[in-house]
């Protein structure tokens, strides 16, 4: 694994975006073309929603999927709402839902996202955007983009996935997360200090405009 190298050097254009005030947590960009973005929920750390919201739209965001439920402070009804008085439309998703289709191999929670990847104008959103949103985004660039398994986990890796955790120290839901994308778990790496994208998630801890 190339431990030093930030995955968003080899795909140039994604990454995080620079903080401005309202806009959600954890925000990156997934394909700047059809104005796919994925991130935290639009309240966490304290963000007024509205705000979060409506940064979203003014940005051409026009429908919101949601993987998380009423958890962790963050209210899904409450976001919902939000979302409606706006004029955008919201998809919700349940995860444990979407590990049991994915054994089973029926799928409906998942093409039905592959639909809206392909469509566009997209924020899609767990609570923190991390392990959720990640092992979302990592299964669309395998499915939508040609991504190898390995830049797809740099990538869910680059947004805060298990940051120091050595892979002993792997929770049984990370391990889903990986097992999503059918990454081999075996390469899991912790982002390790002195990796660009490990200080760029201290950057992301420690300071946020709101």
């Amino acid at each position: 694994m190339h431990v030093g190298i930030s995955i968003f050097k080899k795909h140039p254009g994604l990454g995080h975006i620079p903080y401005e005030k309202g806009q959600p947590w954890n925000l990156g960009i997934v394909d700047p073309h059809k104005h796919i973005y994925r991130g935290a929920a639009p309240a966490s750390k304290g963000v007024d929603a509205r705000s979060s919201l409506k940064w979203l739209k003014d940005k051409g965001i026009e429908r919101i999927l949601i993987f998380n439920g009423t958890e962790q402070g963050i209210d899904r009804d409450d976001e919902i709402r939000l979302i409606r008085e706006l004029g955008m439309e919201e998809h919700c998703f349940d995860w444990g839902q979407m590990l049991e289709e994915k054994k089973s191999g029926q799928e409906y929670a998942w093409d039905k996202i592959l639909k809206l990847f392909r469509k566009g104008k997209i924020f899609l959103h767990c609570v923190w955007g991390v392990d959720r949103t990640g092992a979302i985004t990592a299964r669309a660039r395998r499915a939508l983009y040609g991504w190898n398994a390995m830049d797809a986990f740099l990538e869910l890796r680059a947004y805060g996935f298990a940051f120091e955790f050595t892979p002993k120290r792997l929770m049984q839901y990370q391990k889903e997360v990986m097992e999503y994308f059918d990454f081999n778990i075996e390469e899991y790496e912790p982002l390790k200090p002195g990796h660009p994208d490990h200080s760029a998630c201290i950057v992301r801890e420690q300071t946020y405009i709101r």
